[in-house]
């Protein structure tokens, strides 16, 4: 089993919304970037959603999310996982996301990456004090078309235009 350290908040100065995911994967610890395995959908749905350069650097993408009023971060800060399935995440040490709701309360709504964050977030914290959505994983594994999993993740549109 590996030890998995999460990496650090992505946030702007008035986030409307939190997008947590559960661990980052073997390929985006060794990248240093959230969601960077080739394969993961996440960065095409957000740079389609927002008709953004999917060739702009991770930096430009965090930045995209911070203007556009989102933060994203794990779940869990600390764990043991061997691979990348969240199935196999173990011994979890969780962010204190509670603290973080109450530090920035214009966050009105948690946008969970699949069940396993959603699952995670409950066993750890319970349930927040905002509305919540669980979101289709945009990793390979979950077997749904990008089209389908662009269509639920268009939440966020509305979510960020909420005053």
């Amino acid at each position: 089993m590996d030890q998995v350290r999460s990496f650090p908040l992505v946030i702007g100065s008035a986030p409307k919304v939190l997008i947590l995911g559960s661990a980052p994967s073997p390929t985006s610890l060794q990248a240093g970037f959230y969601y960077a395995h080739r394969t993961n959908q996440f960065w095409p749905i957000i740079c389609k959603l927002f008709h953004a350069d999917m060739q702009m650097g991770y930096e430009e993408k965090y930045d995209l999310l911070k203007t556009k009023g989102i933060a994203l971060w794990d779940v869990v800060d600390r764990c043991i996982r061997r691979g990348s399935s969240d199935g196999a995440i173990k011994e979890v040490i969780p962010h204190d996301i509670p603290s973080l709701l109450s530090a920035h309360t214009s966050i009105s709504a948690i946008c969970f990456n699949g069940a396993a964050a959603q699952h995670i977030y409950h066993r750890c914290h319970g349930t927040p004090s905002c509305r919540t959505y669980r979101l289709p994983s945009t990793s390979s594994a979950r077997a749904m078309s990008v089209e389908k999993k662009l269509q639920s993740w268009s939440v966020l549109l509305g979510l960020i235009h909420q005053p």
